[in-house]
């Protein structure tokens, strides 16, 4: 793994995204809400000003991601996450951005995948996109930071993240990353279906709404874990 600045994405974009990151985590007096599994549609932030005698609750909505077992990072990331991703889509050009990073077996992007793209964008910006994120043992995971399931045990996509990783200490822009990575993988298998793109656009898609670097994969290697009993393929 390589870890440099951010490349692809403009750099008036990145220093808004990274100072907004430390802006999240170093607000004084903040007190965090995290969803979990659909019963908090808030994230509720309250702080003062020291000396005034202000106090300020602030509820940011934040939608697109469901998790089990919550660790106290995620929702903070999770906000940040979401946030990176609907100035993504808020974009003029985000159709072009979007078909650089999820093309699948297409050179062009045909009528059909652009009005995937557009209902895309719409679930997005409407808060009606949402993520099911599963807390897993390293054990399960073949010890994997993050892994991508086409059908969880809900029949729908569903992204896992290493518990033991987590317990074990990262960096608010590193889970941020995570969460972000794992909505590409969502998303590529929104707009193109089992035409898989290839490399690995999970982690190019964080590449550009992220604050750090990581070089993907040229190719992929079908890699299958066991959850539940099952033997599921997955892609990370």
């Amino acid at each position: 793994m390589i870890i440099t600045s951010a490349k692809g994405i403009s750099t008036k974009f990145r220093l808004f995204t990274c100072n907004l990151a430390l802006g999240i985590i170093t607000m004084p007096g903040l007190l965090l809400t995290a969803k979990t599994n659909n019963d908090i549609s808030f994230a509720n932030y309250q702080f003062s000003s020291p000396g005034s005698g202000m106090h300020l609750s602030i509820e940011v909505p934040y939608t697109m991601f469901s998790i089990n077992e919550a660790p106290s990072q995620f929702a903070k990331a999770a906000i940040d996450a979401e946030i990176r991703i609907r100035e993504f889509f808020g974009a003029t050009d985000y159709q072009n951005e979007l078909f650089s990073h999820f093309r699948g077996k297409l050179n062009q992007p045909n009528v059909a995948w652009m009005k995937k793209a557009a209902q895309l964008k719409n679930l997005v910006m409407d808060k009606k996109f949402n993520l099911t994120i599963q807390m897993t043992p390293s054990s399960e995971m073949d010890f994997m930071m993050s892994a991508f399931i086409v059908r969880g045990s809900n029949g729908k996509p569903m992204a896992m993240i290493n518990r033991n990783w987590i317990e074990y200490g990262i960096t608010h822009e590193a889970f941020t990353r995570l969460i972000i990575e794992q909505s590409g993988f969502a998303f590529d298998r929104f707009l193109n279906g089992h035409n898989d793109t290839k490399g690995n656009e999970g982690k190019s898609f964080a590449n550009e709404l992220g604050c750090i670097y990581e070089e993907p994969l040229a190719s992929k290697t079908p890699t299958y874990v066991h959850l539940g009993g099952r033997k599921v393929l997955v892609e990370y």
